[in-house]
């Protein structure tokens, strides 16, 4: 994929978001800086796949100048804040190296100062790009004379050790003169000076200034693309049953490591004969790709050899190594913005074999611990009446939990913690006060949690409610999609169904299913 930058003084977004579409149709650019974006904090605009970070300028109550950086989604990529007056956005992102693109526009007829420009350019961390339209002259890029402002600008390229992309080429059309002149610059770091070639796309594209493109010199970049997966739906699980079938000899190996990494390469080797696979956007898997449908359809045999690898780990304490990796994914928390790292909630996800292992071990251990009636009745299922004993416990919990997070660099965040006292009796138990770094932790009869909305007489009202919305904006899409004219057929009605609907309906019914008839 080439890697292209682009800067333009569209001289109004709005007016020219087809011609920015174009653009980026035409070179695919990682980033394009914009400026006169004429553009008011209330209203906002996106373009697909690519974030928007920008700086309206208002002045009177009107737009006056102000830019805008667009950003591909498929780099990694974060804002890089400024503190400056100037017309001015940064950001990093990740191009086989840390980059940061800076765009900046400097108003005509605007007087700014040498320590403005100096101070963004101590701002900036290197290698970094500045694009924009600055509106200065100078021999130096190619005008017939120099002002005060390409003297400026000469004199910032020089006390920052920058170096200049651009050469004669003529970057602004005066209509009024019928005359060509250089108004838009791209300053750059040495250290990358020869990794980016210069030059003006031959189109106005119904402004009064021509883009600028800088394209990397190697023009290569591979953009890392997911590995094909699995299609459960398609697979021949009797073909996959009969290849996947252990051997006494795999699971009995002196090293209990190798075993288990045999294992996980037999079951995935009958996956790959036996199931279909396709590429594309999907969630992620397990660090040995084993999947627990492909466990599901193991034969009894093989099962059984497994509960032996099973019963060699716990009785030799020889926890695998590879269960100890775990692929970590990001999920952007709802409602939060996306360019914080804050706002996201990291899973990690570990091998199925290790989940299934733990999960084996809690249900023995709970199995003896309810049979020989070790715990008290206070900590036993459906058997505690000791209000304040629990609240009293909770509190101590939390405060050894707050312990172990200082001794470990963790911080619980106070405003993200609530209490609910899950009852459907009125006005016996007073809410209980319970703290954690000090702070009292609300009480709330209604909280969401894992998508699921709570209430504390578990009536799921409202999250029915709000479920039936959700349902009911997919359904107007199938109604589109069942047109008798121009309809799809009925098998891809229902697979939309399936994954518009359907698999809202599914997810936690478990939960919501006991609230009562009338809500259902």
């Amino acid at each position: 994929m080439a890697i292209n930058l682009l800067s333009w003084n569209c001289h109004g977004f709005r007016t020219h978001v087809d011609d920015i579409k174009n653009i980026i149709n035409q070179y695919h650019p990682i980033c394009i800086a914009l400026q006169e974006t004429y553009l008011t904090p209330e209203r906002d605009f996106k373009i697909k796949n690519y974030s928007i970070l920008r700086k309206d300028s208002i002045r009177n109550e009107r737009a006056v100048g102000g830019v805008a950086l667009l950003y591909s989604q498929r780099f990694p990529s974060r804002p890089f804040p400024l503190n400056t007056p100037l017309q001015a956005v940064a950001i990093q992102i990740d191009v086989k190296m840390l980059l940061t693109i800076c765009v900046i526009y400097i108003p005509p007829n605007i007087i700014i100062s040498q320590n403005e420009l100096n101070e963004l350019g101590n701002q900036l961390p290197a290698p970094f790009i500045i694009m924009g339209d600055w509106n200065g002259h100078s021999s130096l890029w190619g005008s017939q004379d120099t002002n005060a402002r390409g003297l400026q600008i000469q004199k910032f390229i020089s006390d920052h050790n920058l170096c200049l992309l651009n050469y004669s080429t003529r970057t602004f059309f005066h209509a009024p003169s019928r005359s060509f002149h250089t108004l838009d610059l791209a300053i750059c770091s040495p250290s990358i000076l020869a990794r980016w070639n210069f030059s003006v796309d031959e189109d106005l594209h119904n402004s009064d200034h021509f883009p600028i493109i800088l394209s990397h010199t190697s023009n290569n970049l591979t953009i890392p693309r997911q590995p094909p997966h699995f299609i459960y739906d398609r697979a021949n699980w009797q073909v996959f049953k009969d290849l996947s079938e252990l051997a006494p000899h795999i699971v009995h190996l002196a090293d209990i490591y190798a075993a288990v990494e045999a294992v996980s390469n037999y079951i995935i080797k009958a996956a790959e004969a036996s199931i279909p696979k396709t590429s594309g956007k999907i969630k992620k898997l397990s660090p040995d790709r084993v999947h627990c449908t492909m466990l599901k359809n193991l034969s009894e045999n093989s099962l059984c050899l497994l509960l032996a690898l099973f019963n060699r780990i716990w009785n030799g304490k020889a926890f695998p190594t590879a269960w100890r990796k775990a692929i970590v994914v990001p999920i952007p928390k709802v409602g939060k913005d996306p360019q914080n790292p804050s706002n996201y909630r990291p899973i990690a996800l570990t091998s199925c074999l290790c989940k299934l292992m733990e999960r084996m071990v809690n249900k023995r251990l709970v199995y003896i611990l309810e049979r020989k009636n070790i715990l008290s009745i206070n900590f036993r299922v459906a058997s505690g009446t000791d209000v304040s004993f629990v609240v009293t416990q909770i509190q101590t919990a939390i405060a050894r939990i707050s312990e172990w997070a200082d001794k470990n660099g963790f911080v619980f965040s106070v405003n993200k913690t609530k209490c609910m006292h899950f009852c459907r009796r009125r006005g016996i138990h007073p809410d209980p006060e319970i703290l954690i770094n000090g702070n009292v932790i609300p009480v709330v009869s209604e909280e969401k949690f894992l998508g699921v909305l709570l209430h504390q007489k578990l009536k799921f009202r409202r999250h029915v409610s709000n479920l039936k919305k959700k349902c009911n904006k997919s359904l107007d899409l199938l109604k589109l999609l069942s047109s008798k004219s121009c309809g799809a057929d009925y098998d891809t009605l229902l697979k939309n169904y399936r994954a518009l609907v359907l698999s809202k309906l599914d997810y936690c019914s478990i939960v919501y299913g006991s609230a009562a008839k009338t809500v259902l």
